[in-house]
């Protein structure tokens, strides 16, 4: 499974954007800005209210990988509503919707051909609260505390999270949403 490397350049006062897939081989680019795709949102909650605070972090896929570019997320002015835009088209994106106190959705734009330029207009998406706490311990393979091990939350609806174990192997989260979640614990060379 080879990585994709991938130049993006975008101009978002004029809405121009451009991206070049990269090989080996390349030595010389010449590229010309296009205009941009914009990618608009907006969150509530299972209440049915729009959620303040709502931030949108982009994910650009070269290949099959896809990049989190936590540096193009995107926060709000108007309550529950997000945009991204001067993004290039004809690329395949993906945005994680979160907000203070709730969970957090993963929304796909589609493929690639999907993507002209203009703008996408995502569906509406609901998250959960995250009004709930998760407690335990992590024990070793010889049933004793494993003290210092990293702890990661992740489930679909979920706030990612982790937390490092303290000596007594135990950790916290303090913001979960009712459902399914998934642990992981890791350190010391284990897993």
């Amino acid at each position: 499974n080879r990585r994709t490397y991938c130049l993006m350049i975008r101009d978002v006062a004029h809405d121009l954007a451009v991206a070049q897939d990269l090989d080996e081989g390349t030595s010389t680019l010449e590229l010309q800005l296009q205009p941009g795709l914009t990618l608009a949102g907006r969150a509530e909650s299972t209440e049915g209210g729009a959620l303040t605070n709502v931030r949108a972090v982009l994910v650009f896929w070269a290949g099959n990988t896809g990049y989190h570019l936590r540096d193009m997320n995107a926060l709000t002015n108007s309550p529950g509503r997000f945009e991204i835009p001067a993004l290039p088209p004809g690329r395949r994106f993906g945005v994680y919707v979160s907000a203070d106190g709730f969970g957090q959705q993963y929304v796909n734009t589609g493929t690639d051909a999907d993507t002209e330029a203009g703008r996408i207009d995502l569906d509406t998406v609901v998250l959960k609260p995250a009004n709930l706490k998760l407690a335990g311990q992590v024990l070793d393979a010889e049933d004793k505390p494993a003290a210092g091990v990293f702890v990661s939350l992740s489930g679909d609806g979920q706030p990612s999270g982790s937390t490092r174990a303290d000596r007594d192997g135990r950790f916290r989260f303090d913001r979960v949403c009712e459902g399914t979640v998934r642990l992981y614990a890791s350190g010391n060379g284990v897993y």
